[in-house]
């Protein structure tokens, strides 16, 4: 596929995240799109979006529809053959989601099973319906979302996501396994997998409403509650802290410090599917993480091993950036930091007794400061001397050592 002009996609999830903005790029590309979601609100938002940027002739509509019903996702193939007066369509976006409910052990199992259906069935169902019409295009694209949690089935120590996981994992084998399906039945239709790390959407939040309203008992790890025990399995001392401190490291995890934002992300899956990638790697810390367990395979599920979405940078900054920071108004840590920490570098800016960080900066930093995660991570953490680190080759500075050292004094852990 050269172009999306002229085109028509199906998309599920399109109400928020990288669907809304998958929506609008499409449409600004000429290309139509009939979307579903639970969330009619939402994507009301998304159409008007999307119509105030489409080309001429573009149709976007929206569709409710529950992806774990096949009837359901039956309905909404009618209604876009009906509505956008077709008989094919060129492409597949199985982009919705939910996460949460990880242990299979101890959450509640209509919550845990509700998470593994949105991510499984409602990728299954939507291929099952929907694929016939993609193959009766003259050129198609199925393009299915899994997880780095396909990668490593866990986000860290204490923090299990056998639901999500499995579910990725799942999405993962079924796209690969039709690479060979597609080129000896449907030669004239590609397959990509995409493979999100950190990206700014609201999947906690989102997915914390829905599994409350499929657990029976009321008992299934998600929102914020999943972010406390992941930060507490990371070392990071959050067990007491009120929920007003856990519900600002969730803003502060979906800012594109940790995160890619969404539009970058819906970007560089368009690209990808352009550039006929069969592997899709967006976010931070997803090409990270790939060549992690690539190298290390057995290493992967230890307590030490890298993790998702970058983890050390994750407990470093996150800290740095929460509420526990408490730099001097005007002391000498004010200024500007450059930390070369992963594939890109993340800038802080200190003034007035606050800190703002952030991937993008065209100033010229006062410090910078190059140190792998897991050292970073220590410091943070006060379980490293930067000292000790500078001399055992684990962190270098350009600028003045001091100011670091009061940076990292300010941070109250």
């Amino acid at each position: 596929m050269k172009s999306y002009a002229g085109k028509l996609a199906v998309l599920t999830g399109g109400g928020s995240g990288i669907g809304r903005e998958l929506v609008i790029l499409l449409a600004a590309e000429g290309c139509s799109v009939a979307m579903c979601d639970l969330n009619g609100p939402a994507m009301e938002e998304t159409r008007r979006r999307a119509m105030a940027v489409a080309k001429d002739g573009v149709r976007v509509t929206s569709h409710i529809a529950d992806i774990t019903d096949e009837a359901a996702v039956e309905r909404f193939r009618d209604e876009v053959l009906a509505q956008h007066e077709t008989d094919h369509v060129n492409l597949l976006f199985n982009n919705a989601g939910i996460f949460g409910a990880g242990s299979f052990l101890e959450d509640d199992r209509a919550a845990w099973e509700r998470v593994y259906a949105v991510c499984w069935y409602g990728v299954y169902y939507p291929c099952r319906v929907f694929v016939p019409l993609v193959v009766a295009a003259e050129e198609g694209h199925v393009i299915n979302t899994a997880s780095v949690n396909a990668l490593r089935a866990t986000h860290g120590p204490g923090t299990p996501s056998t639901s999500y996981s499995a579910g990725k994992w799942a999405v993962r084998g079924f796209t690969e396994a039709l690479i060979e399906d597609f080129k000896t039945h449907a030669p004239h239709v590609g397959v990509s997998l995409v493979m999100p790390g950190g990206v700014g959407t609201a999947i906690r939040a989102n997915s914390q409403k829905i599994i409350d309203a499929a657990s029976a008992e009321g008992k299934a790890n998600s929102g914020t509650g999943h972010l406390r025990s992941y930060l507490v399995g990371m070392g990071v001392p959050v067990q007491d802290s009120p929920e007003s401190t856990i519900q600002h490291l969730l803003t502060v995890q979906q800012s594109d410090v940790f995160a890619m934002p969404p539009p970058r992300a819906a970007r560089q899956v368009l690209d990808g599917v352009l550039e006929g990638r069969w592997r899709i790697f967006i976010g931070i810390g997803a090409v990270e993480l790939d060549a992690a367990v690539r190298a290390e395979p057995e290493r992967i599920y230890d307590a030490d091993a890298p993790s998702l979405i970058n983890r050390d940078l994750l407990i470093g900054i996150m800290t740095l950036s929460s509420e526990r920071f408490q730099p001097e108004e005007g002391g000498p840590a004010d200024g500007l930091y450059e930390f070369h920490l992963d594939s890109t570098p993340i800038f802080g800016r200190v003034a007035g007794g606050r800190a703002l960080f952030t991937r993008d900066c065209a100033d010229k930093a006062d410090v910078v400061v190059k140190a792998e995660l897991p050292t970073f991570s220590a410091l943070i953490l006060k379980q490293e001397d930067l000292d000790s680190a500078i001399a055992k080759g684990q962190v270098t500075i350009s600028g003045d050592k001091a100011r670091v050292q009061q940076l990292l004094d300010a941070v109250r852990v």
